[in-house]
């Protein structure tokens, strides 16, 4: 039988990204990325910095640090659960891969709600799989956006100042290529 705690705790996961705009996944990546490391810090950081209700901060953080198996855990899984039902995406993804694996101590680190392309630790990009295509976020500082490499706006955050939009892999071509090197190059 299920609690009337589990039911709103269900409740509350099922209806985050209606009302904060990120799903469980989403809201994980940003505590394990961005949040401080002690649980307590971590759902007060949540309150003050995203404006989260204490019961919402501290359902995130409990799935963030004692997960209950809603969330994928290891890199595959967790890659293959944002390419569930897009099989279509793979050969492009793959590509991408192709080119990161060019990259002397370039390393691919999944997150629940994206791919992380890393230097060292730094992110020089990232990935996202929507339903029908990839955007590649890429962390290019004082390069001028063209009709295909995109500001970034609300994609990524900060750290992440372009994005283009791949849909088949003969869509990472030379262009990508060089934006790939660039932005490697330039957070080392």
């Amino acid at each position: 039988m299920t609690t009337s705690r589990e039911q709103e705790k269900e409740a509350l996961i099922r209806d985050l990204r209606v009302n904060t705009g990120r799903d469980l996944a989403e809201w994980v990546d940003i505590v394990e990325t961005e949040g401080p490391e002690e649980t307590e810090e971590r759902v007060e950081w949540l309150r003050e910095i995203h404006s989260l209700d204490p019961l919402q901060a501290q359902t995130i953080v409990e799935e963030t640090e004692h997960p209950s198996g809603r969330l994928p855990r290891t890199d595959e899984e967790r890659v293959s659960a944002q390419f569930a039902n897009k099989a279509a995406l793979w050969p492009t993804y793959e590509r991408l891969l192709a080119v990161v694996a060019g990259l002397p101590d370039a390393t691919v680190q999944p997150h629940y709600s994206y791919i992380a392309l890393m230097r060292g630790d730094q992110e020089f990009g990232i990935i996202y799989v929507g339903d029908n295509h990839l955007d590649l976020g890429l962390n290019l500082m004082n390069v001028e956006p063209t009709n295909r490499l995109e500001p970034a706006g609300a994609f990524g955050d900060l750290r992440i100042t372009h994005r283009v939009t791949l849909r088949s892999p003969s869509a990472v071509d030379d262009d990508v290529v060089g934006w790939l090197q660039q932005a490697y190059e330039a957070n080392d």
